[in-house]
């Protein structure tokens, strides 16, 4: 799930997810020298009694001594630096973010040093179903750390923004995605597959609102953790349509197939992303399709065309789109399929804020801020507070996943050059888990989760201390059970057969994932591999 919604409640809209590299100034979570606590004495001592330093000092053991954030006794007018805090009494819940009350869990005590003014949060947000929260505390701390237009930290970024395509105006819907919400997930940002899901499901004799899908290049079967209430809406979807280059799992619930040709066998719209610099790139076709193997646009233009809509598509191929919008910034299609990737001088304001300069944050107060009303006024905590995860059963442990560099997750699974690679994943175990269970490497074993799925195939075992040991991670993608796979055909274990348990963040809809415990099976299966 995007997680623009969470930084932005901090930074505003246009600040989500865009950050610099580098190293910034040294930052401390806690007092780690006397020299650290005399800089705080002497700011201390020039505020008023019961300034907000000295509440800071006392709200947690060890003290905060190194949160420079300078405030007056008025908390509902709290702004320094451009920080909005909060509201009354919002230093009530201090001691519940001290890194020392903490250490148990987050194995970081009081006292470490922190020396990137940047706190990343990662692509993969969704995590327990608070990750909202937990991201807000990210973007919370980077707000203390000083991180916001300054070397190290955020940038600013800014794209080239490409026109569209002259089409007529496009007729209102009677119904978008946000119908689907209900009265769930009030500042869900984009679309939420489990209430689409939801939508296609009849519910208390009510009928459901989705009939049919068209689903693009996503393999739901491997996708989506809920595989009984998945498998509830293909059964009563009136139709389901597949746009695939591979017969991935998907395949075999549709009604129609239509094969797509590959991303080296047709155009693409142009790529701009915000960045550092504003660019456009293109993506050419390096060879002709294969077989029947069509591009999404020539779909699109032929099913349009069949249902009366040819206004919408005023072309004959889509090379005339591409060009028509990229002369419009300067370039044309001649040049991008000479240079590939065209960059442009900025326009905007510069990367970073020089010292002392002012800005208005695009928040309700124009401040970063802290404490978000809009949060509030949904009911929910104003300030993330931490919640507690569930934690393994005795003999298991927590089910994590990731990617590898070469795969992009299963739709690259049955390509002979990157299975070359990597043609199964492996189930990282820790070396004190692995002589516990006397696990040896490349050891196949079967993995068995807290609700009893067991995995469809063997994974190996890798024992490495890069991964915890209350934890177990694995590539995903693997585990296909499509045999028209033929290179990737039960190689490795699949992680989302073994996601039973999901926990849904209430503020955006994401879907957590990682409350899910595995242990090992060292024997043979039989009745489960039958199953």
């Amino acid at each position: 799930m995007n997680d623009n919604v969470k930084v932005a409640r901090t930074f505003g809209d246009h600040a989500a997810g865009y950050l610099s590299q580098g190293k910034g100034p040294l930052a401390y979570l806690s007092d780690l020298s006397k020299q650290n606590d005399r800089v705080i004495a002497q700011i201390a001592a020039e505020l008023p009694e019961g300034g907000v330093v000295g509440e800071l000092k006392k709200a947690c053991s060890p003290p905060l001594a190194s949160w420079l954030v300078l405030l007056d006794n008025d908390w509902g007018n709290c702004v320094v630096d451009g920080v909005r805090i909060g509201q009354d009494g919002g230093w009530q819940g201090l001691e519940q973010v001290c890194p020392g009350r903490h250490a148990v869990v987050t194995q970081v005590g009081a006292g470490t040093a922190v020396l990137d003014t940047l706190v990343h949060p990662g692509r993969h947000v969704t995590w327990y179903g608070d990750d909202t929260q937990r991201s807000r505390a990210i973007a919370i701390l980077n707000a203390l750390l000083g991180s916001f237009g300054r070397r190290g930290g955020f940038y600013f970024k800014e794209a080239m923004k490409m026109p569209d395509f002259p089409t007529p105006e496009y007729p209102e819907p009677r119904w978008t995605w946000k119908d689907t919400l209900g009265d769930r997930f009030p500042l869900a940002d984009t679309g939420v597959t489990n209430t689409i899901i939801d939508a296609s499901i009849t519910e208390n004799g009510v009928e459901p609102k989705v009939k049919a899908w068209v689903v693009t290049g996503t393999n739901l079967p491997v996708a989506i953790p809920d595989k009984a209430r998945l498998e509830k809406a293909f059964n009563e979807l009136e139709l389901v349509v597949v746009v695939d280059t591979m017969p991935m799992e998907i395949t075999g619930y549709a009604d129609v197939i239509l094969p797509e040709c590959t991303y080296l066998e047709r155009y693409d719209e142009v790529r701009t992303a915000p960045g550092r610099e504003p660019y456009i790139a293109l993506r050419m076709p390096a060879a002709e399709p294969m077989g029947d193997s069509k591009p999404a646009w020539w779909m699109a233009k032929q099913l349009g065309e069949k249902l009366g809509l040819s206004a919408y598509f005023p072309y004959e191929d889509y090379t005339e789109v591409l060009d028509w919008q990229l002369q419009q910034v300067g370039s044309s299609l001649e040049e991008l399929k000479k240079i590939g990737v065209k960059k442009f001088d900025r326009k905007s304001m510069q990367l970073y804020l020089e010292e002392g300069q002012e800005y208005t944050f695009p928040t309700p107060s124009g401040k970063i801020e802290l404490y978000s009303e809009e949060f509030a006024s949904y009911g929910f905590d104003p300030m993330p507070n931490y919640t507690a995860h569930p934690e393994p059963p005795e003999g298991f442990y927590r089910l994590i996943y990731g990617r590898a560099p070469m795969h992009t997750f299963s739709r690259t699974a049955n390509n002979p050059y990157l299975t070359d690679l990597m043609d199964e994943n492996s189930a990282w175990v820790n070396p004190k888990v692995a002589k516990l269970w006397d696990l040896k490497n490349d050891q196949k074993v079967y993995l068995k989760n807290q609700d009893g799925v067991v995995s469809d195939f063997p994974i190996k075992v890798r024992i490495t201390e890069r991964i915890r040991w209350d934890s177990v991670y694995m590539v995903h993608g693997f585990g296909q059970t499509q045999k028209e796979l033929s290179r990737s055909f039960g190689k490795g274990a699949s992680d989302t057969q073994l996601m039973t348990s999901v926990m849904m963040d209430p503020i955006m809809g994401g879907t957590g994932m990682r409350g899910n415990f595995v242990t090992f099976i060292t024997d043979e299966p039989v009745k489960a591999v039958e199953s």
